[in-house]
């Protein structure tokens, strides 16, 4: 409704009339507001086209979601300099300063996502800082900034493993969601953001802590009630792979709670934006997850719940939703035990190779260890030890091949 009386508004104000790009810029908004329920690539076109006919500075924005979309270079390049072209028009002390550098410092992230340039992410870094420092306290949308400039400090974390940056993430991310209500739309983004600060501490530091508060902020979002399709659907996802990557027990509960949430046990019933039809287009990084569900409970000795899990995910006739075309059970059952035990190899080899960097990590912190290298110890190394006493190689041979040698 609101684009149809857009569209009017905008027929009832020729070129010329005062308030024509006013009414260029709303319909703009609601055509992107559109494309982010329903994804649709016609409205953000058409909303970027409208945004330049009203000659406002805003179509930056919309590139930067065609972006996400496309992927296309040069519409993050330009939406940064349209940004920096704002910021000149928006000069320290005008009302809109510290939005403006909000919106370059997202940009400037978003290039950095894609090509990993280090001035990109700590121009972001700065200019999130100095739209923060402008916000002011009581500001309805400075818990925004918060959650953005905490998303950037955790980029550079991973990049630098500079403890500051993820600890003043974290902060951060807690300051946001302290100043939003309980059923605040943005709470869910306060919690993927609060999410992405643990687990990057988690990979770094490896304490059980941070794991289990990543996966509660994973919950959190996944189950905001406020969102629908498709954010609390994806995040689900993504917690089921963090789970089963780091070995969390909460893997089966966040399948649960992806199918739970994309309906698919409901046919052709609609799910949020989308018809089950449309789901595959929308979800097809999904398509396995009945049989990574069904594995994952196999894993751990639950068979009733790996055919809870497996009948949630498909319908009548053994299709899943997003699959592209149904199985026989045999077939089935085969491809969820050959998964199972692919899988079971694979946790136990990441088991062993845990336990072999911890003991050999316990061992260079031996004082009489110290010299120990991490790497092959060239020729000259070697002679330098031997004046010391007898030099030990070990040669550990490759057991796969039909022929070899015994260790040395």
């Amino acid at each position: 409704m609101s684009i149809q009386l857009g569209r009017e508004a905008v027929s009832l104000c020729p070129e010329g009339h005062a308030d024509r790009d006013h009414y260029l810029d709303n319909l703009a908004f609601s055509l992107s507001s559109r494309f982010d329920h329903q994804g649709k690539a016609n409205d953000l076109d058409e909303a970027i086209f409208w945004h330049e006919e009203a000659l406002c500075l805003r179509p930056g924005t919309a590139l930067v979601a065609r972006f996400n979309t496309r992927s296309d270079i040069d519409d993050i390049t330009r939406a940064i300099s349209l940004h920096r072209e704002a910021l000149t028009l928006c000069p320290p002390g005008h009302l809109h300063h510290d939005t403006t550098l909000n919106n370059l410092a997202l940009a400037l992230q978003t290039r950095y996502d894609k090509s990993h340039v280090r001035r990109d992410l700590n121009e972001a870094i700065d200019q999130s800082r100095e739209s923060l420092r402008l916000t002011r306290l009581d500001h309805p949308e400075r818990h925004i900034t918060l959650f953005n400039l905490s998303s950037v400090l955790c980029s550079r974390f991973t990049q630098t493993q500079k403890i500051e940056d993820v600890e003043e993430a974290i902060t951060l991310c807690q300051q946001s969601l302290e100043a939003l209500h309980s059923l605040h739309p943005d709470r869910h983004y306060s919690y993927l953001r609060l999410q992405e600060a643990y687990m990057s501490r988690y990979c770094v530091q490896h304490k059980p802590g941070d794991l289990a508060l990543a996966v509660e902020n994973f919950r959190l979002a996944s189950r905001h009630p406020t969102h629908g399709f498709p954010n609390r659907i994806i995040q689900a996802h993504k917690w089921a792979v963090a789970a089963e990557q780091h070995g969390d027990g909460s893997a089966l509960e966040a399948y649960s709670t992806f199918f739970r949430a994309s309906g698919c046990s409901f046919g052709n019933t609609i799910v949020g934006n989308f018809t089950a039809g449309k789901l595959p287009a929308a979800f097809h990084y999904a398509r396995s997850l009945p049989v990574d569900a069904a594995s994952g409970a196999i894993r751990r000795n639950n068979l009733p719940r790996a055919v809870e899990l497996w009948s949630r995910a498909v319908d009548s006739s053994g299709r899943w939703h997003l699959d592209s075309g149904p199985q026989s059970k045999n077939e089935v059952l085969q491809t969820v035990t050959d998964r199972a035990a692919a899988d079971w190899e694979a946790t136990e080899y990441r088991i062993l190779t845990r336990q072999w960097e911890a003991a050999v990590a316990e061992i260079r912190d031996l004082p009489a260890f110290l010299a120990v290298p991490a790497s092959p110890p060239s020729y000259e190394d070697l002679q330098v030890a031997a004046r010391q006493g007898p030099v030990i190689i070990l040669m550990r041979a490759n057991t796969r091949q039909r022929h070899h040698r015994p260790a040395v």
